[in-house]
């Protein structure tokens, strides 16, 4: 059992502890055990009080896991692209677009350019065999009309007071 040469002092409030490690714990696995069903209605009052705040602190945690990159970082990233893909440079980016490798964060991306990057599997090869497809094949009439003229997807941009 405990015996004052197994009290230890508790690094955070810095006091001497009547318990020694051991026996602390099997004490507060006692206490659980006993308090089962407040611990969890305490728990549950808890998350649905501060879902939103929760919810954020997971966010972050997850940016900071993932990717290395605080909120801070990541917001000043948005601003650096314009608030704009740096693909298409149309939508705003809502993908945090890395090498799956190395793990280093490249850009940020609208989902639909995340995605078609990652459908032909960030290879430089095949993207550029599938631009030079589009380019070879975009002169083809569309429903039997006109010859429809390409206009890069930068110089596509409609105002945004003008989008319906």
């Amino acid at each position: 059992m405990c015996t004052p040469e197994n009290a230890y002092i508790n690094r955070c409030s810095g006091y001497l502890q009547s318990l020694c490690k051991t026996c602390s714990a099997v004490s507060a696995k006692e206490w659980r055990a006993q308090n089962g069903d407040r611990i969890r209605e305490t728990t549950a009052a808890y998350y649905k009080k501060n879902r939103a705040k929760i919810r954020e602190r997971r966010r972050r945690a997850r940016f900071r896991r993932e990717y290395g990159l605080t909120m801070e970082q990541l917001e000043a990233k948005r601003e650096e692209q314009g608030r704009l893909c740096a693909i298409c440079r149309i939508a705003e980016p809502t993908c945090i677009d890395h090498c799956h490798t190395t793990g280093k964060v490249r850009d940020l991306l609208c989902s639909q350019c995340n995605t078609a990057i990652g459908m032909l599997k960030d290879d430089p090869c095949f993207l550029r065999a599938a631009a030079d497809y589009i380019e070879k094949h975009r002169d083809v009439p569309v429903d039997g009309g006109d010859v429809q003229e390409f206009v890069p997807a930068n110089e596509r941009r409609v105002p945004f007071g003008e989008r319906g």
